[in-house]
């Protein structure tokens, strides 16, 4: 689910009481990808919504390993997130404290756009470096090539929005 506030990203787009509310219906395992500039603000709402993981942007904060440790303390899983202009080497320093890495395929806060096939790099170099996470391409994925390209890099997770809606 993916929740915008307007400055990380341009757009705006679920908050924490329409999450909640989604819950009321649906028993998946939720992801919130946060594109928001200050992820820690809203950890407890979306804690209280009872979503299963909350991937936050490593551009956004300073203190990630803070930001995990709270996730974790309010039983959620916590999850990283990259731009493509990000290098891997923004996050190797948090691996040991993260569930799950997100590398968007695509710039955040715009469905639609095309994937992007170098950041296939950086899921390879994931994987690498740590066998037992899970690894998600988010943005551009649709039937056939990026998704095959996704899987073959290492992800075990993929995005896809606009692909299916």
């Amino acid at each position: 689910i993916d929740m915008m506030d307007g400055h990380f990203v341009p757009n705006i787009a679920f908050g924490p009481s329409l999450i909640k509310s989604l819950r009321c219906h649906v028993d998946a395992f939720m992801d919130v990808h946060a594109m928001v500039d200050d992820p820690l603000k809203w950890a407890n709402e979306v804690s209280a919504a009872r979503v299963n993981q909350f991937t936050f942007h490593i551009e956004t904060t300073e203190y990630p390993r803070t930001i995990c440790r709270r996730l974790h303390d309010l039983g959620m899983r916590a999850g990283i997130a990259l731009k493509p202009s990000t290098p891997v080497s923004a996050i190797v320093p948090f691996l040991d404290s993260v569930d799950s890495v997100t590398v968007m395929s695509v710039e955040p806060g715009f469905a639609g756009q095309k994937f992007l096939p170098e950041v296939m790099d950086k899921v390879k170099a994931l994987r690498e470096l740590r066998q037992d996470l899970d690894i998600c391409v988010d943005g551009g994925m649709k039937e056939g090539e990026p998704i095959e390209a996704a899987a073959e890099a290492g992800a075990n997770v993929v995005v896809a929005a606009t692909a299916i809606f």
